[in-house]
């Protein structure tokens, strides 16, 4: 059969949730007209081949939930038209390309589960459209980068499970489209900005198992669309703002394993229609 005619209807190549083995071939470079290639779930081994560069029309890529190896190829900067980049739970090494910064139309970029080091590049944050960075559960290193925290289109920031260091940028403020801060499981330093409490959109700020020090900025209580706020396992100090229980839409908050002084706030606590979970453990460390 022709690749004309396999690929008459809207140049999709949809071979997702199989039992594929082998390489990614090749020849898929030939397809020059091809829009979607969708290979995620299958058993596919060996590296991104670089000959998928010179499908230039494409706009998704999406060779997730493989066991691809090998780095993430520079050439797929000249996928100038990709709109979503979808990489997850593979066996990828090495640094995430600069050159990945080229890519103006980006909206997703997702490399979740992989073993990449590195720092963030600086050019991710450059993206005029991004919405989705999800680079969760590697091995990357380094500050996350201002311009990142900058971005006034990112909806979803997903820097969890890494090594990164630092402190929290104050810069975010300015990422007032935020709906998801996820930042746990790395090795961040200093206090919680009290911007963060100009994001009022955001739905999740998860900032637990770091090493933040001082208070609970009071400024988390104008944060009035918050749903889940994670600050446990930190070294966090003070008390409990009692501005935390004007967030109406809460539903989880999680406190454990800080150092927090002080009593609970049972009167304003009932003020908190919607709170299902809440933790306190590390108020007076019963269990030690």
């Amino acid at each position: 059969m022709s690749s004309n005619s396999i690929f008459s209807f809207n140049d999709f190549l949809i071979l997702a949730d199989n039992s594929l083995t082998g390489t990614i071939p090749t020849e898929l470079a030939e397809l020059t007209s091809l829009l979607y290639l969708f290979l995620f779930d299958n058993s596919l081994t060996g590296t991104i081949p670089t000959e998928l560069a010179e499908l230039t029309s494409l706009l998704y890529l999406f060779p997730a939930g493989n066991s691809l190896t090998g780095t993430i190829p520079t050439e797929l900067a000249e996928l100038t038209s990709l709109l979503c980049l979808f990489l997850w739970d593979n066996l990828l090494t090495g640094t995430i390309p600069t050159e990945l910064g080229e890519l103006t139309s980006l909206l997703n970029v997702v490399l979740t589960g992989n073993s990449l080091t590195g720092t963030i590049p600086t050019e991710l944050g450059e993206l005029p459209s991004l919405l989705w960075l999800i680079l969760r559960e590697n091995a990357l290193t380094g500050t996350i980068p201002i311009e990142l925290a900058e971005s006034t289109s990112l909806l979803y920031l997903f820097l969890s499970d890494n090594s990164l260091t630092g402190t929290i940028p104050t810069e975010l403020e300015e990422s007032t489209s935020l709906l998801y801060l996820v930042l746990s499981d790395n090795s961040l330093t200093g206090t919680i900005p009290t911007e963060l409490g100009e994001l009022t959109s955001l739905l999740y700020l998860v900032l637990s198992d770091n090493s933040l020090t001082g208070t609970i900025p009071t400024e988390l209580g104008e944060v009035l669309s918050a749903t889940h706020l994670y600050l446990s396992e930190n070294a966090l100090t003070g008390t409990i703002p009692t501005e935390l229980w004007e967030l109406t839409s809460l539903i989880g908050l999680t406190l454990y394993n800080n150092t927090l002084t002080g009593t609970i706030p049972t009167t304003e606590l009932g003020e908190s229609a919607s709170l299902i979970s809440i933790d306190y453990s590390a108020l007076f460390n019963w269990y030690n």
